[in-house]
C-alpha cells in the first residue's frame, strides 16, 4: 500500500463558500439596521444627526457604544 491510502480519513461535510458569505452578509445587514434602530430609539424617537451618521457608517461600533453607555435608557418607555 502507498502512504496516501494509509490512515483514517473522515469526510465531514462543510458549508459552501456562498452560504458562509450569505450568512456573514446577513449578520452585517441586521447589525446595520439594528444600529439605525438604536439611533432613533435611544434618542427618544428624535433625529440626532451625529448618532445617525455613527450608526450609518460604523454600525458595530455604534451598537457597542450604546451597549456601554446608558443602554437601559433606550428601552425605558
Amino acid at each position: 500500500m502507498t502512504s496516501s491510502t494509509d490512515g483514517l480519513y473522515i469526510n465531514i461535510p462543510t458549508p459552501s463558500t456562498n452560504m458562509i458569505n450569505w450568512l456573514i452578509s446577513t449578520a452585517w445587514t441586521m447589525l446595520f439596521f439594528y444600529g439605525i434602530f438604536l439611533s432613533f430609539k435611544c434618542n427618544k424617537g428624535t433625529f440626532n444627526l451625529g448618532h445617525f451618521l455613527a450608526a450609518l457608517f460604523a454600525a458595530p461600533l455604534y451598537v457597542l457604544y450604546q451597549f456601554a453607555n446608558n443602554f437601559s435608557g433606550c428601552y425605558n418607555d
